[in-house]
């Protein structure tokens, strides 16, 4: 499966459906996704497992230096340190605030209910949330499932 997304991800197709998408931020995932999830049917999998299995190999098969070496995350990886500093100013960023106690907070609230519990989301911001902090240290929690 790995060898095949590789071979998908490197072709001339995929390298213009990513540059077809290069101007929207999230353009570029969704692109993965859908190489993704034609990888698992081509295989016959259900597309939660064949992607889960695609996103996760290193953990699946930890050590093994084929999935080391083949991995997209590893030899693609355009990440790099940004310029932000202790003591910098933070930079805003779009949150959602996801807390019962927090309904009516922000212009959008959604509520849902999650095994018994009520649970609000608020969309807000980093310097949104700075200023109600007033001067207090302010700690943001945030997560990635991947």
């Amino acid at each position: 499966m790995l060898r095949r997304e590789n071979d998908l991800r490197t072709s001339a197709e995929t390298a213009e459906r990513f540059r077809a998408v290069a101007s929207d931020p999230g353009g570029w995932l969704k692109v993965a996704l859908d190489l993704q999830l034609q990888v698992a049917a081509e295989f016959n999998l259900p597309s939660t497992v064949g992607v889960d299995a695609l996103q996760r190999a290193e953990a699946l098969l930890p050590g093994d230096p084929e999935v080391r070496e083949i991995s997209l995350y590893r030899k693609f990886n355009r990440c790099q340190d940004g310029s932000l500093r202790a003591g910098h100013p933070a930079p805003d960023a779009p949150l959602v605030w996801v807390a019962a106690e927090q309904a009516g907070r922000g212009e959008e609230t959604a509520e849902k209910r999650v095994r018994g519990v009520r649970a609000t989301s608020v969309r807000t911001s980093v310097h949104s949330l700075l200023r109600e902090a007033m001067g207090r240290p302010l700690v943001l929690v945030a997560g990635s499932y991947s």
